[in-house]
């Protein structure tokens, strides 16, 4: 056990471990202080081979902000800083000066826990885990009223509920209303079949807070009817900026958990300006509602799943099979959606003039044989250990022709939207090589709006890569680039296009099968100010292009992602 004792020196303190004597100075010991408190909850800060590891939530943020995610605010709570206070009275004192203008709370409030040169606050609320309220949680022993005198400089409040009981919400809405002259941010999460329930006549009495709701793992949110009502008249109080819903059934491919949009959408119309789906979809004549300008003109972003070829390939063979596809029917669930829904999804897009963030992914998962994860043992023996028959094998495997993955009949009402919509700024297709073609990137060359483009596991096939090109080498527009899980070959063509491109600031290659002559071209072009790649690309770090370039900034390992989706699509969640 360590022990302290005073020395008579002011700038080093004298710590006893194991019959030794250990000075350390002040400013040491203030560094190791500074890093307990700022650097304990960087989810980026391992590394493989020195490139740091990007999550996939913050390399969205990077497409979107053409910037990494700057370190939070960072917010200290009280169990922190007491157990900082455990080693001596000084570091408590250096450690109430790192965080004096912030804290974050965990649970019921306090009195000692403020001071009154704090700016930020950060409250989490609960009530319990799973289904179970804690009887222990009491959130009525304290004055809220007493607040306001104690945080006289408070700036920015931020309250994250999670699987709230009604005393715990009654406290939120009065603390922020003692505030009404900030802006807070409520973020509410619900999970586990609690029946979270929002009391009558509670309202937010000062500036309208920016409301979150959260719906992940709540199954009654799927099937029960009560639930169900009891959020939408959540929703209907609360008037929340961003909904996001999903299960995490969802996740593994072949399960489903499919939520009713029907019921819920009407209650998005007037107030909901980011929508995210995850491990679902909706279903096209739902869909083609919420991208109507003039039934939904609040939607800015909408992140969700969609499944095209069963219910629409069996429209255009003439062969009904209603119930046969196990991914996109629940219990007596199926998709019922026409080429007339989508045509007219196609076209209310057109027309969209309030959406700007679009990223759609194909709910099935890989569609056909050509799709299969080929980023495998084998590729990975010849890449390391260059066996000749192994790339002998791989090379015939690519000379296997194979039909067109383009279904015409889609691509022709999807492809003419980007000639025309002006407003949405990023487009983003997971899975969806089948709705594309040469058409949709000879329209993306007449787009002048798109300037984050994500083209993600297996939306590239290996036919497009001609037309790819083309728009890479003519269009100056687009600023972020992201191309990852599309396993793709080295090609020629590719590298020539990156080689004369000179727009492309943040570019996401990884999960492909490039070798380093892909680090030859972007040298070439030099541009690229933010890299993102795989731990296999990775093993190049000593490639001159880390060297020499002028405008790389920073290379990060990406996390791969097993899913057609990228968890928490974060524009609208950071």
């Amino acid at each position: 056990m360590r022990t302290t004792k005073r020395t008579t020196t002011t700038t080093k303190e004298s710590y006893q471990v194991e019959d030794a004597i250990v000075c350390v100075s002040k400013y040491i010991q203030a560094m190791i202080i500074d890093m307990l408190i700022n650097d304990s909850n960087d989810k980026d800060h391992y590394s493989h081979h020195g490139f740091h590891v990007i999550s996939p939530e913050n390399a969205s943020y990077l497409m979107l902000n053409k910037t990494p995610k700057k370190k939070e605010t960072k917010f200290v709570s009280f169990y922190e800083l007491a157990d900082i206070a455990m080693v001596s009275k000084w570091w408590m004192e250096v450690a109430s000066q790192i965080t004096s203008k912030s804290i974050e709370i965990d649970g019921p409030l306090r009195g000692s826990y403020f001071s009154k040169r704090i700016e930020s606050f950060k409250w989490n609320v609960y009530s319990g885990k799973g289904k179970e309220v804690d009887r222990r949680i009491n959130y009525d022993n304290f004055d809220y009223t007493r607040l306001p005198r104690l945080l006289p400089h408070l700036k920015t409040l931020d309250i994250v509920g999670v699987n709230l009981d009604k005393k715990a919400v009654r406290a939120i809405v009065q603390v922020i209303n003692l505030f009404p002259h900030i802006q807070a941010t409520f973020d509410l999460s619900e999970d586990h079949n609690r029946r979270g329930e929002w009391p009558s006549g509670v309202k937010f009495t000062g500036i309208k807070p920016v409301v979150s709701i959260k719906s992940v793992d709540h199954y009654g949110y799927f099937d029960d009817p009560p639930v169900i009502e009891t959020f939408h008249r959540m929703i209907y109080r609360l008037q929340p900026t961003t909904i996001h819903i999903g299960s995490e059934i969802g996740s593994r491919i072949g399960e489903i958990d499919h939520y009713n949009y029907q019921r819920l959408f009407p209650f998005l119309k007037t107030c909901t300006q980011h929508i995210n789906i995850e491990y679902d979809f909706i279903e096209l004549r739902y869909l083609k509602d919420i991208v109507n300008t003039d039934s939904f003109n609040h939607t800015q972003s909408l992140n969700t799943g969609i499944v095209v070829m069963c219910p629409l390939e069996e429209e255009l063979n003439g062969v009904v099979k209603i119930g046969t596809c196990s991914k996109c029917t629940y219990g007596l669930f199926f998709v019922q959606d026409t080429l007339k829904d989508w045509d007219q999804l196609c076209t209310n897009l057109t027309n969209n003039t309030s959406l700007k963030q679009l990223c759609l992914g194909d709910r099935h998962g890989p569609r056909r044989p050509s799709s299969k994860n080929r980023f495998d043992d084998r590729w990975y023996l010849k890449k390391i250990l260059d066996y000749e028959e192994i790339e002998m094998e791989l090379e015939e495997e690519e000379t296997i022709q194979t039909p067109s993955v383009s279904v015409e009949r889609l691509v022709s009402s999807f492809s003419p939207i980007w000639q025309t919509n002006n407003t949405i700024e990023l487009l983003g297709l997971s899975n969806l090589a089948r709705i594309i073609s040469p058409l949709f990137f000879d329209s993306l060359s007449l787009n002048h709006s798109i300037t984050i483009l994500k083209l993600t596991n297996g939306t590239l096939e290996k036919e497009y890569i001609p037309s790819f090109c083309q728009l890479i080498m003519t269009n100056q527009t687009i600023k972020a680039l992201d191309i990852s899980g599309n396993r793709l070959a080295p090609s020629t063509d590719l590298n020539q296009a990156f080689q004369q491109n000179k727009s492309i600031q943040i570019l996401n290659i990884a999960n492909n099968q490039f070798k380093k002559d892909i680090f030859d071209s972007l040298l070439e072009s030099d541009s690229v100010q933010y890299l993102m790649i795989d731990y296999y690309l990775s093993d190049y770090k000593q490639h001159r292009y880390f060297i020499e370039s002028k405008s790389l900034i920073n290379c990060f390992n990406a996390k791969s992602v097993d899913t057609v989706f990228t968890p928490y699509y974060s524009p609208f969640f950071d």
